[in-house]
């Protein structure tokens, strides 16, 4: 059973990147998940002194993983069609 939630808060000021809220079940907000460019992955800032056991920095960190995975993914694409000069839709 999941007790974070993660919800999408935008795009980053430069547009690039994508932002989400990480809540717990009862809606207390403990943090976001956003780009870190200097380690060039998305990384968990947390607002609050909290305790988190091994399930919930697990499903952080899975969260984490998976959007780097899916931005590098992305820009690996759409380097591909700049290089081909194929248009995205």
């Amino acid at each position: 059973m999941s007790f974070l939630i993660f919800q999408y808060a935008g795009d980053s000021d430069s547009g690039l990147t994508k932002i989400w809220w990480v809540t717990n079940v009862g809606h207390a907000e403990l943090g976001k998940i956003s780009w870190y460019a200097p380690w060039r992955r998305y990384v968990y800032n947390c607002y609050v002194r909290i305790v988190l056991d091994a399930v919930c920095l697990r499903e952080i960190a899975d969260f984490c993983e998976d959007q780097t995975r899916r931005h590098n993914e992305c820009l690996l694409e759409t380097k591909k069609r700049n290089q081909t000069g194929i248009k995205g839709s």
